[in-house]
Order: C-alpha cells, then sequence, then structure tokens
C-alpha cells in the first residue's frame, strides 16, 4: 500500500484506532489484574497447602522413625541381664550395622552409668558425645521422668556430632518395691544419608537444618517461631520451614522442604489459556463494538447530513411560499392602489368622490404596510418599543377584545393570576400573541362542549418540553420564565403539520392569512423566548409561550 494512502486511511480511522488501541490496553490490564490479584494468589494458596502436606508427611515419616526406635527400646528393655553393674553391653558397630541403633546406654536408679556404646556411621567407628561425660550426665537433665517416674520418652537430641533419635525405656522392676532399677537409653544418629531415604519415601525434597546453617529470612522465621514456639510449617519462598524442638521441646533446627511449584504447572498453563481466550474474545468483541460504533457515526452523520437537506429542502419551500404569498398579497394592495389613484386622476373634478378613491389607496397602502410589518415582526425585528411590563395584566385588558373575536358558546377559562410575571415587552405584542393563539385554538374547537383555557404563570427553565419547540435551536439562558398558555380541546394537530406550524403563510383553514402562528413566533424570538407546542390528533392542543423574567432573583412567582 502507498504511503501516502496508508496515512489516508490512518487519518480518516484515527478515532477507531484510538479506541482499539484504548480498549486493548484496558483488556490487557483487567487480564493482568485478574491473574495477579486472583489466578496466582489462587494457584499459590494451592502451593503453600500442599507445601503444608508434604511438611506433615515428612514430620509424620521422622516420628514414625522415633517410634520405631522406641519399640526397640521397650523390647530390648525387658532381656534380663542387659542392663546389669559389671554387665557388658553389646557392640555399637555391630548394633549400628544390624538394627540401624548407633548408641546405648544403662543407667542406675541413682542416674549412675552402667555403661554405655556410641558408633557414628558416617565416622565409621566409636565417637564421644560431651552429653555423656560428666556426672551427672548432662543427658539424664533429660531422662528424669524415666528414671523417676518409669515413664517413657522419645525424641531429638542435638550433639557435636549431629542430630540424634533418642528412646528411653524403664527397666522392669526388680523387686517387691516396684520401683524402676534403672533406664535404657537407644539412638540412632540422623545423617543426610537418612534424610534422602526419608525424601524418597514421602516423595518430599527436604532437608534438616541447624540455626547456624540458616540464612536472611530463613533466619529470621527460625527466631520468630523459637519465640513462639509455633511448630506450623510456613512458607518463605520456594520452602516450607517447620520449627523442630528437642526432647525437652528446645528448638533445635528446621525441617525445610521444598514447594512443589510442578503440581500447579497444568493449572498455571490452563489459566494462561483461559486468559488468551478471553482476551481474544474481548478483543474480537472490542472490535465489533469499535466497527459498530463507527458505522452508527457514519449513519448519524449521513441521517443528519439527510435531515439537513431535508430541512433546506423544506426551507425553500416555505421560503417559495412566502414569496408566492407576499407577492400575491403586495401585487392585490397596489393593484388596489393604483386602480384608486387611476379613477381619482379620470373623475371628473369633484372632491368627494376624489377623496374617497385616494382614502381607499390610502387604506390598500397601510394593508401593504401592516404586511410588511408582519414579515419584519415573523423575523424577529419588530421596532416597536419594549418596556417592564405585568404579563397577566396585558392579557386581562385584552379580554374585551378577545370576548368579541370568540365563538359565543365556547367555554372559555381564564387564570391570570394578580401579580403576573414581569417581561419586557409592550401590550400591543402582548394583545398579537394572546389574541392569535386564542384565535387558532378557537378555530380548532367544535362542537358545544368546546374548551378554552388561557392561563399565565412561571416555569422553571427545565420545566420546559425540548419536543416541538420553536425555534428548534432555542436553549435556555435564564433560570426562570414567564408563561403564557393556551389550552383547547379541539381536534389537534397532524404530526405532519407540527413542523411548519411557524411558517408564513402557512394554513390548512379556509380563511386566514397563515401568518397568525408566524407572528407569535416573531414576537417570541425578539422577546429572548421560545414556543412549545403539545398536540395529538383528537385530543386538543396546548400552545405555550415562555419569555425572560424582567428583575427576577431566583425564585418562581
Amino acid at each position: 500500500m502507498p504511503l501516502a494512502a496508508l496515512r489516508s486511511l490512518i487519518a480518516a480511522h484515527t478515532r477507531e484506532i484510538l479506541e482499539m488501541i484504548g480498549g486493548s490496553a484496558l483488556i490487557a490490564l483487567v487480564l493482568v489484574a485478574i491473574n495477579l490479584q486472583v489466578v496466582d494468589p489462587a494457584f499459590r494458596a494451592i502451593e503453600e497447602r500442599q507445601a503444608v502436606e508434604d511438611s506433615d508427611r515428612a514430620v509424620a515419616d521422622l516420628e514414625r522413625e522415633i517410634q520405631v526406635l522406641a519399640g526397640l527400646a521397650r523390647d530390648w528393655a525387658g532381656h534380663d541381664g542387659l542392663c546389669v553393674p559389671g554387665g557388658a553391653l553389646p557392640d555399637a558397630a555391630r548394633l549400628s550395622a544390624e538394627s540401624d541403633i548407633d548408641l546405648i546406654a544403662c543407667y542406675d536408679a541413682g542416674g549412675r552409668s552402667l555403661g554405655h556404646s556410641v558408633h557414628h556411621p558416617l565416622v565409621g567407628g566409636p565417637v564421644v558425645l560431651r552429653a555423656l561425660i560428666g556426672d551427672p550426665h548432662p543427658v539424664l537433665a533429660s531422662l528424669e521422668p524415666v528414671r523417676e517416674h518409669a515413664l517413657p520418652r522419645d525424641g531429638l537430641f542435638a550433639t557435636e556430632h549431629g542430630l540424634l533419635l533418642l528412646a528411653a525405656r524403664p527397666l522392669p522392676a526388680g523387686s517387691a518395691s516396684g520401683r524402676s532399677p534403672g533406664l535404657l537409653l537407644l539412638g540412632r544418629f540422623f545423617t543426610r544419608g537418612d534424610v534422602i531415604l526419608l525424601s524418597e519415601r514421602t516423595r518430599v525434597r527436604a532437608e534438616l537444618l541447624a540455626r547456624d546453617q540458616l540464612q536472611g529470612p530463613e533466619r529470621e522465621l527460625f527466631d520468630r517461631l523459637a519465640a513462639t514456639g509455633d511448630r506450623q510449617p510456613a512458607v518463605v519462598g520456594s520452602s516450607a520451614i517447620r520449627l523442630l524442638t528437642d526432647i525437652d521441646r528446645n528448638p533445635i533446627g528446621v525441617l525445610r522442604s521444598a514447594v512443589r511449584d510442578n503440581m500447579t504447572v497444568l493449572g498455571r498453563q490452563s489459566g494462561q489459556a483461559l486468559s488468551f481466550l478471553l482476551g481474544s474474545v474481548a478483543l474480537v468483541l472490542l472490535l465489533f463494538l469499535v466497527v459498530s460504533r463507527s458505522r452508527a457515526r457514519e449513519s448519524r452523520r449521513a441521517l443528519a447530513a439527510s435531515e439537513a437537506r431535508e430541512r433546506q429542502l423544506q426551507k425553500e419551500k416555505s421560503l417559495g411560499r412566502m414569496a408566492a404569498a407576499i407577492a400575491h398579497h403586495f401585487n392585490n394592495q397596489l393593484t388596489a392602489v393604483i386602480g384608486f389613484i387611476q379613477l381619482a386622476m379620470h373623475r371628473p373634478p369633484s372632491g368627494d368622490s376624489i377623496d374617497r378613491d385616494l382614502t381607499e389607496a390610502l387604506r390598500a397602502a397601510e394593508r401593504a404596510a401592516e404586511l410588511s410589518g408582519l414579515m419584519l415582526t415573523y423575523l424577529g425585528q419588530s421596532m416597536a418599543a419594549r418596556h417592564p411590563v405585568d404579563l397577566a395584566a396585558c392579557c386581562r385588558r385584552c379580554l374585551p377584545e378577545l370576548q368579541l373575536l370568540l365563538p359565543a358558546g365556547l367555554n372559555t377559562v381564564i387564570d391570570f393570576p394578580e401579580p403576573g410575571p414581569m417581561v419586557l415587552a409592550n401590550d400591543d405584542q402582548i394583545r398579537q400573541v394572546l389574541v392569535n393563539l386564542a384565535v387558532n385554538a378557537a378555530e380548532a374547537v367544535t362542537g358545544e362542549a368546546g374548551r378554552l383555557e388561557l392561563s399565565v404563570s412561571s416555569a422553571a427553565a427545565a420545566e420546559i418540553a425540548t419536543r416541538h419547540r420553536f425555534p428548534a435551536d432555542w436553549q435556555p439562558q435564564e433560570p426562570v420564565y414567564a408563561r403564557l398558555a393556551v389550552t383547547d380541546n379541539g381536534c389537534g394537530i397532524d404530526p405532519a403539520d407540527k413542523e411548519h406550524l411557524f411558517d408564513p403563510f402557512f394554513t390548512r383553514k379556509f380563511t386566514g392569512r397563515g401568518l397568525g402562528l408566524a407572528v407569535v413566533l416573531g414576537l417570541a424570538k425578539a422577546g429572548g423566548g421560545v414556543v412549545t407546542v403539545r398536540s395529538e390528533p383528537g385530543q386538543g392542543s396546548e400552545f405555550a409561550v415562555y419569555l425572560p423574567l424582567v428583575g427576577h432573583e431566583g425564585g418562581l412567582r
């Protein structure tokens, strides 16, 4: 496509292009917001819940290891001759290879050591534990319930050679006193290899870490959990951290397991596919909306152009009709003027006949001048002086003349308040408006039940009807207007005639010149007002003239 044609196309559809860009950006923002506020948090919650379950499973497996060791300790504690003064204990290296027991120790009822043996599987030989050195041994502080009250104890114990799983059981009572003669302690080092086996069994990638192996947020989390004693797992980044405590419930480290984000990959991919689908549908709908709005604008422009052409044609017809009527009326009056002047010129000298002919010529000229004045009034160019007048009072002064013009049997209802609203006009203009509207309404009323209502009031600008408003482009400039309304219960107005009611010389009657309503509109325009029409065929009509108030302070009168 040539560059000039492309520029022309862009210029012609700039609005549509901007709407597409703006709509696409909005759709993208909505999808991103949904992803950040709904989708990602939902999958993150799933991952965290799965991480908690994984941590629970790993801890449960670790506790099963302790229970297995506790079972062995219970069984071994029942062997006679195992823990006797001067007796030999089994070799820890052999026990470690055969039964996964790396520590065996016996104590009498007083807490005195009867012997112990320690083998570390990673070192490959015996090791010395500070917990078993001294009198009493430090480990005994954790085993007091076993020695004093014959209560079994199981749990973890931190040593300089790593973490120990401990199980302590009381030895069976050997006398009538029933007091335990001592206790048996079995231990097993829980090494990195054991953690790997635990991960394989539980399918949870886990590791045991002491506090000094933690860094940054994990160390801060350990200190917070240790301070509160909370043993529920907490998620930090891609790991779930659970506090581990020793046999005395003192914090010794953490169990760290990885968050399995791979479990929600399919869900995330499905969410992304759904977002893409929703985005595609939204873009298609946006395109459809933009195209529809563009076509609607084109249709409105075409309709407006068509209506403008129609109005122009109607205006041309109206102007043609007005020009023909004016020419006809002026021709009649000029013919009369010329005829009477010719009679005056050709008659024998006689004062009375010449005066009569010239008087008739003068009357014809005055009628022509009156016609010209009415046309100026229609154009809103009346030269009559205006001053503040009481609209209701002016209308009351017109009533005697109006009664002579209205049919005798017409029921006329008058509502002219005292005082009435003040407008800028003169008595003759108000008389023309009232008389023309009342006579026009009376001619539409037929039958004995004819009714005519004449009223003056004030109305807020918002109450002025917007349909069938003349002039059509009039807009209120004041908050309140004076209202002169004439209502009848006559035959109503054909909808096709409403737009031509105020055209000069337009009439559906056999009588009249077609200038009455045109004069009303002209006087309203000259005063900065408007005329509204409300009518339905067979339901009567209402003509209302609105004029700006004079000296109004904002309240309705």
